[in-house]
């Protein structure tokens, strides 16, 4: 763990390995994060947006005159 803190504080290593010790020591702190199967199941949280003059009722939203 000791190598890993190092690399973590080296301002000489590379930006990877620098993030992949942070990641490291993550995993080992808090655990590694846990994927929700349910999250990713197709049609959960899509959506389809209408844009349109009429409310949902179908009246007009706006009270101009029509030609």
């Amino acid at each position: 763990m000791e190598v890993v803190i190092s690399v973590l504080r080296d301002e000489n290593a590379s930006n990877k390995e620098r993030m992949d010790a942070a990641t490291w020591l993550a995993d080992r702190g808090f655990g590694k994060p846990t994927v929700n199967a349910a999250a990713q199941a197709p049609g959960i949280g899509d959506f389809t947006i209408v844009i349109g003059d009429h409310d949902a009722r179908g009246n007009p939203i706006n009270d101009m005159p029509r030609d």
